[in-house]
Order: C-alpha cells, then sequence, then structure tokens
C-alpha cells in the first residue's frame, strides 16, 4: 500500500547465519528514513538486546544480537510513523539495516519482493494526504539480509 502522513510503517528485519559456523559480535544498525520518526520504545529483538531505539529522542535501531549460531536466525522489529506534514516531493519511504559480526563484511538488508540484491525496501508515499489516525500498515516487506561469502557465517533470507 502507500503510506499516509501520520501512518505507523512496522519493519520486519530477519538475520540468519548460513554458515556451519557460530557467528560473534552480530549487530544490527538501522536509520530510518527522514520523512519518518523512530517509535520509541517499539523495538524488539528475539536474540540479544536493544541498545539504541527505545529510548525518547532516539532517531536510530541499535541492536546488539551478540552470537548467532551457524544456521539460526533471529528477528528485529520497530516501527516509524511517517512524518505529519509529509514533505512535498517525497514519493517513497526507503528503509536499508546493515549487519555486521566479527570477521565479516557489512551486509545490507535486502527488499525480497524485488529480484534486485541489497536494495532498500520501499514504500510509496501520499505526500499530498492530511494527518488523519491510519492504520498500520501490514503486513510490510521483510528486509532480509542476503549472504556475502561461504562458508564463513553470512545472513540470509529466512525464508
Amino acid at each position: 500500500g502507500e503510506a499516509d502522513a501520520g501512518d505507523q510503517i512496522e519493519y520486519v528485519i530477519q538475520i540468519r547465519n548460513q554458515g556451519n559456523a557460530g557467528a560473534l559480535g552480530v549487530r544490527l544498525d538501522d536509520t530510518p528514513h527522514t520523512a519518518t520518526r523512530l517509535i520509541a520504545g517499539t523495538v524488539v529483538t528475539t536474540a540479544g538486546s536493544v541498545s539504541l531505539g527505545n529510548g525518547a529522542g532516539d532517531a536510530s535501531v541499535g541492536v546488539d544480537i551478540g552470537a548467532l549460531p551457524g544456521g539460526e536466525a533471529c528477528e528485529v522489529r520497530f516501527r516509524v510513523a511517517v512524518n505529519s506534514p509529509l514533505s512535498a516531493g517525497v514519493t517513497f519511504i526507503a528503509n536499508q539495516a546493515f549487519v555486521s559480526a566479527v570477521g565479516q563484511s557489512t551486509v545490507a538488508s535486502d527488499d525480497p519482493s524485488t529480484a534486485a540484491a541489497n536494495d532498500a525496501t520501499l514504500i510509496a508515499a501520499n505526500p499530498g494526504s492530511a494527518s488523519t489516525p491510519i492504520p498500520t500498515h501490514t503486513p510490510i516487506p521483510t528486509n532480509t539480509p542476503i549472504p556475502t561469502n561461504t562458508p564463513l557465517p553470512t545472513f540470509t533470507p529466512a525464508g
């Protein structure tokens, strides 16, 4: 769907270690689009701890996942609110997370609804919309990191 001013968007990011060995020091970082604001308190993870994103005034997401065993996955979720009013000229809201681990290259998240690799998730925006309470957009395309090198631990789609 299309995001209107005042809407909430929930992002779901799945991180999978495709390798056989465990990955150490796994961390996810995400800075939401400037046409949105992070909703503090909405950042949750199934592994590790949220280090940035749940405090008043936090504008970015940081999750220290820690160790991620080979073949295992975890999930990070958070919500943003679309600015109201939405600036003229904003036609898409993009989001892309980055996952790093000790000894690994940083991996950009991927929009699984496109054939392109490592592309940001794009949601069409309606800059002419009025600010009204509108339900949260669901489902939202999941950002899913893809493999970079093997056989070292890498991050790939959970599905």
